[in-house]
């Protein structure tokens, strides 16, 4: 299981991508681990399949806009 690290670049938020290459799952912790918009995208990709270089991509997307 890969597991990849990204610390946003405006907030004391870690965005954390694990999975394999075919499933992977996001999680936040820190200051917008409760923010509406990442719990969405938290969800999204919870109900979706994603593959992790997808969700990777959405981690690097948010540690800087989050």
């Amino acid at each position: 299981m890969a597991e990849t690290i990204y610390k946003s670049l405006k907030s004391n938020t870690q965005y954390i991508v694990r999975g394999n290459p075919n499933r992977a799952y996001l999680q936040a912790t820190g200051e917008m681990a409760n923010n509406p918009k990442v719990l969405d995208q938290i969800a999204h990709v919870r109900r979706g399949a994603y593959d992790f270089a997808t969700v990777d991509w959405m981690a690097r997307q948010l540690m800087n806009t989050y």
